[in-house]
């Protein structure tokens, strides 16, 4: 009996290219040893036959397969080949062709391989098949290629190509609207196992855990992935990446703010099986979203939204209460957090619009706030969408909407428990909406991508068709109710004031007995020419009207008779054009109280300048006669104009003022010409530097013809940075005059020894003074401001030039500015292609004044430009960073 003799195989070997391939799809810097290529682009791929290829005989058929149960309906399977062949069923069809300069009768079959632009992401099996034989060609990962014209995630500018998708480093921009600080981040998303890493994520996800074939085939949609990626960074239903905490205590894992990049957190939740990495809040949600996506290949940037609503009966409005001594103790479901960031993706959305209204900017939220399909994710929302109101579009657009466009009311509560309605802010809430510049490391301001200029009518008209569906509301309706109550009111009035033109700004939503161009309850102005205690124009409510709708009792523009006149935007019970009047002021000339053109006076404040209830250093409110143009927040309102027994920006609470020859609702009289109102703002005397003492001037001013005895109450409350109070820190009343026509300035001291233990965790400190007029109770005066402590210096000095596989040194210096001693003192180090894993290194004790003068190594193993990043961390600073950039040479 003889052997049975061993067919040798057709195929002799495959090579694939893998550091050529990867370097031409802009992935050599994942791997140069795995094949990872981009879809809609070609790749080479070397097969050898120990025979001549003859495709006229002996075709050759390539299989790509990807996912657990692939199928060609599903895209996920592809049958393609030499000769080509397409079958009908193929819902993703792979190319396949040889190169030009090949040599078939050798049998070395140079093969270029091209995915489709739609291919499901992933990874993917190719096997070939040749004369009855079949062989493994190649495993490899397929990738969104933003530089693909036909690819979803197609960016057609390579200096954002290079910011969005390869660059590793970036900036997070925190604090608050006045405070605006930055951080750095190292996304390193081309650090070891990362494709390992973000394919884990979405193969544990709910999704592909419930339907795995449906799963890998939906990847071929960017807005699919996004979604995915949303739901996972956070661990709220899912095996996600981030476990969320905002206050307590952090025992058992890091603080949020000790993070300085994702690799280290996408690092550790693989090695802990998928369990959530402790702890992170919303700028590490962000910032590990971000890696994730543009490993995936999707263009992604990092957003921070200033003074971000979180509305949760998608009502549009936020209700802040704020008790009778200024502190903020009623919680509420709504919150204003002092900055919330997200990230945004760049796609296509076919699934919104067929012309492509809505492609581009998608904003994705990782953070857990609000369930979206009944799982904890948000988006991807178009930021055109959000722009335009369209809240009825998926996913999540009125969520978003709201974060940048929603209202805020504010509320004082008094010692009996009952409630005032103070201020309605329209302008408040998305502010300063930020991101990384491309190509530098400048802040962008991309405000206006979410939203129309704030207060105009468009942005306004915005605004109410995201309530109300309606566009209309502004339009012909009420373009034939001005013609017409203009036409009636210039032959009808015979006030003394001409008045300026028509109301361009809307100014927010008011209450009491005062108006405001936009929607209002009070007794309240106009704009066109009025006649009459309450000529309108829009819609009115009550005895008086405002452009929009409105109701109170007073106002016009143009000329003016009866109960009084204004233009602009107005508040309180009688008004003006471009200056102010209170209780009985015109335009051009004064009556009444009296106020005149271009200054101010009567019971209300100026355009520009005010004597109203001042702006501040954050926001001012006042409860009656009072307020300001610029930040000023109260109970009495107008921007550029004033209006009332008081003005502020936004909308006003006020009494009785009139126009001209005024008379009717709200007219002013010798016995009840109100006083004029007081201004009150946080002036900064230094930098807030933590380990110093705190120092703030608040400043009082009124132009009132008599001494004002007040009693000024002045509190600080530790504040986290999504709105909720930690800790009471300091109370102080005093009683003061202040005289007509001076300025009072009292001095703010929080020490550093009252707040250091209260601000270890927090973000922010909230300053706020109540002023009360001892001879008039009811005029109430509340400024605010959030003061962010800037860290104490930490300091990287780096020696000699930096090259690759080559030992570096850097020193890092720390003084500790406090008079007391640093225990539990930690520093860590890390940076992508500089230090593998992120290094910790326990330190000795520091004591006052003294300083660490630390020394690293290390040895560089990418070369380019690299971050190093540096966190101290102790019991008394927590995480300060530092970071150095350095340029790695060959």
């Amino acid at each position: 009996m003889t052997d049975e003799l061993v067919k040798e195989s057709i195929f002799q070997g495959v090579e694939l290219h893998t550091e050529t391939n990867n370097t031409e799809h802009h992935t050599s810097e994942i791997s140069v040893t795995e094949l990872i290529v981009r879809r809609g682009q070609p790749f080479t791929v070397t097969l050898r036959l120990r025979q001549p290829f003859n495709p006229d005989r002996h075709p050759l058929t390539v299989m790509a397969m990807a996912g657990p149960e692939p199928r060609e309906d599903f895209g996920t399977m592809s049958y393609f080949g030499i000769p080509p062949s397409v079958r009908p069923s193929a819902k993703a069809s792979w190319k396949l062709e040889l190169h030009k300069n090949s040599a078939p009768h050798t049998g070395v079959l140079p093969l270029i391989i091209t995915p489709p632009a739609d291919a499901p992401i992933g990874e993917y099996i190719l096997t070939a098949s040749h004369r009855d034989e079949d062989t493994l060609l190649a495993r490899l990962v397929v990738l969104f290629n933003t530089w693909c014209p036909e690819d979803g995630v197609f960016l057609p500018d390579e200096a954002e190509r290079q910011e969005y998708v390869m660059s590793e480093q970036g900036i997070i921009y925190k604090g608050s609207g006045n405070y605006i600080n930055s951080v750095s981040w190292d996304f390193g998303q081309f650090e070891d196992d990362m494709v390992k890493i973000c394919m884990t994520i979405l193969n544990v996800s709910n999704n592909h855990l419930d339907n795995p074939a449906e799963d890998v085939s939906a990847r071929a949609d960017p807005t699919y992935v996004g979604r995915v990626v949303s739901a996972m960074i956070n661990s709220q239903d899912d095996h996600g990446v981030v476990y969320g905490k905002w206050g307590g205590s952090y025992v058992g894992g890091r603080s949020p703010s000790h993070w300085s990049g994702s690799h280290a957190i996408l690092k550790h939740w693989l090695n802990i099986n998928c369990h959530p990495v402790k702890f992170g809040q919303c700028w590490v949600f962000a910032g590990v979203m971000c890696s994730v996506m543009r490993l995936f290949g999707i263009p992604c940037r990092v957003v921070t939204n200033y003074s971000s609503a979180h509305d949760t009966n998608s009502n549009l409005t936020i209700d802040v209460y704020h008790a009778d001594y200024g502190v903020r103790e009623r919680e509420s479901p709504d919150s204003v957090w002092n900055f919330h960031v997200w990230v945004e993706g760049w796609m296509k959305r076919p699934d919104l619009a067929v012309d492509g209204k809505f492609d581009g900017w998608q904003v994705l939220d990782p953070t857990p706030q609000e369930m979206s399909n009944g799982i904890f994710c948000c988006g991807p929302a178009s930021v055109k969408a959000i722009q335009s109101g369209d809240v009825n579009l998926k996913y999540d657009v009125p969520f978003v909407f709201a974060e940048v466009n929603a209202d805020c009311v504010d509320w004082l509560v008094k010692a009996d428990g009952s409630k005032l309605k103070i201020f309605s802010d329209t302008k408040k809430v998305g502010q300063n909406i930020s991101t990384k510049s491309v190509g530098s490391k400048k802040r962008r301001n991309i405000t206006d991508n979410y939203k129309h200029r704030e207060g105009s009518e468009k942005e306004r008209n915005v605004f109410k068709y995201a309530l109300t569906r309606d566009f209309t509301i502004d339009e012909e309706e009420e373009e034939n109710e001005v013609e017409e109550e203009n036409e009636e009111a210039m032959e009808t009035s015979d006030g003394t004031g001409a008045a300026t033109g028509e109301n361009e700004e809307a100014t927010g939503t008011s209450g009491g007995a005062v108006a405001a161009t936009g929607t209002s309850g009070g007794a309240v102005a106009a704009t066109g020419t009025s006649g009459g205690a309450g000529a309108t124009t829009g819609t009115s409510g009550g005895a008086g009207a405002t452009t929009g709708t409105s109701g109170g009792a007073v106002a016009a523009t143009g000329t003016s008779g009866g109960a009084g006149a204004t233009t602009g935007t107005s508040g309180g019970a009688g008004a003006t054009t471009g200056t102010s009047g209170g209780a009985g002021a015109t335009t051009g000339t004064s009556g009444g109280a009296g106020a005149t053109t271009g200054t101010s006076g009567g019971a209300g404040a100026a355009t520009g300048t005010s004597a109203g209830a001042g702006a501040a250093t954050g926001t001012v409110t006042g409860t009656s006669a009072g307020a300001t143009t610029g930040t000023s927040r109260g109970a009495g309102a107008a921007t550029g104009t004033s209006a009332g027994a008081g003005a502020a920006t936004g909308t006003s609470r006020g009494a009785g003022a009139a126009t001209g020859n005024s008379g009717g609702a709200g007219a002013a009289t010798p016995d009840n010409i109100p006083l004029l109102p007081v201004s009150l703002r946080f002036r900064e005397v230094s930098k807030p530097l933590n380990g110093k003492d705190v120092k703030l001037d608040l400043v009082l001013r009124s132009e009132s013809r008599v001494a004002r005895p007040l009693s000024i109450n002045i509190s600080v409350q530790a504040m986290r940075y999504n709105g909720s109070a930690v800790a009471h820190i300091q109370t102080e009343v005093k009683e003061e005059i202040l005289q007509p026509g001076k300025g009072l300035s009292i001095p703010v001291l929080v020490l550093f020894s009252a707040y250091h233990k209260h601000m270890v965790q927090c973000d922010s400190m909230k300053v706020s003074a109540v002023v009360t007029d001892k001879e008039n109770p009811d005029d109430v005066y509340l400024a605010e401001s959030d003061v962010v402590l800037l860290d104490p210096p930490l300091s990287i000095i780096v020696s000699g030039p930096v090259r690759l596989n080559h030992e570096t040194s850097v020193e890092l210096i720390f003084k500790n500015p406090a008079n007391e001693t640093l225990t539990d003192c930690e520093l860590t180090v890390s940076g992508s292609g500089l230090l593998r894993d992120e290094t910790p290194w326990k330190l000795p004790e520091l004591q006052p004044k003294k300083q660490f003068r630390i020394k690293v190594f290390f040895v560089p193993y990418k070369k380019g430009e690299k971050t190093l990043m540096a966190v101290i961390d102790c019991s008394t600073f927590r995480d300060i960073k530092a970071t150095y950039t350095v340029t790695v040479a060959p």
